[in-house]
């Protein structure tokens, strides 16, 4: 699809997932995320708080370019 002009962005341009609005009893519940194509989270709570530290620092993977990056005095940062 061409943009119209640059800068110009689509919901569907900013976000790989698509979304779907959905009704309440009539009243606008807004956007929703579809769970049939959301990816599944691989690191789970447990697994991101008992990450012990290492020699070397290192990742653990999330899925879609997230990941925990645990460093060598134990402390965790979420990057991208």
């Amino acid at each position: 699809m061409k943009t119209p002009y640059p800068g110009y962005a689509t919901s569907t341009d900013v976000s790989p997932f698509q979304r779907e609005s959905i009704n309440v009893w009539g009243l606008s519940a807004g956007l929703s995320c579809s769970t049939k194509k959301s990816p599944k989270m691989t690191l789970n709570t447990r697994r991101a708080e008992t990450a012990k530290p290492r020699d070397k620092a290192y990742k653990l993977a999330d899925g879609e370019g997230l990941y925990l990056m645990v460093n060598t005095n134990g402390s965790k940062y979420w990057r991208t």
